[in-house]
């Protein structure tokens, strides 16, 4: 699973017996810097729908997808990995008052 993360090996990642939950854990853990730290398989499809990104991809995919595309925007360019999830979930999954509707 480690090095499957590591090497970005999805199919492989995807694949594997543990729950969705522990393996999004384990890489954006292990990998801040490759995987984005949202868990749900569901809220990282949900996520990815939102932002135009491939959903006929593996979900460990989306889930380096997300962090990549966030890093690639100039706003979010410099932010860490917790500061693009927060956003990314106060803007798309549970707007509040203030947040931008979609």
């Amino acid at each position: 699973m480690i090095e499957a993360g590591k090497s970005l090996r999805f199919a492989d990642i995807d694949e594997n017996p543990l729950s969705q939950l522990f393996k999004a854990k384990i890489l954006s853990l292990y990998f801040p810097d490759k995987y984005l730290n949202v868990c749900s398989a569901e809220h990282i499809e949900e996520l990815s729908e939102k932002l135009g990104l491939p959903s006929d991809t593996f979900v460990s995919e989306q889930q380096h997808q997300l962090l990549q595309a966030a890093w690639k925007t100039p706003i979010t360019s410099n932010w860490s990995n917790p500061k693009i999830m927060t956003f990314l979930y106060n803007t798309f999954s549970y707007p509040g008052p203030t947040s931008p509707s979609i």
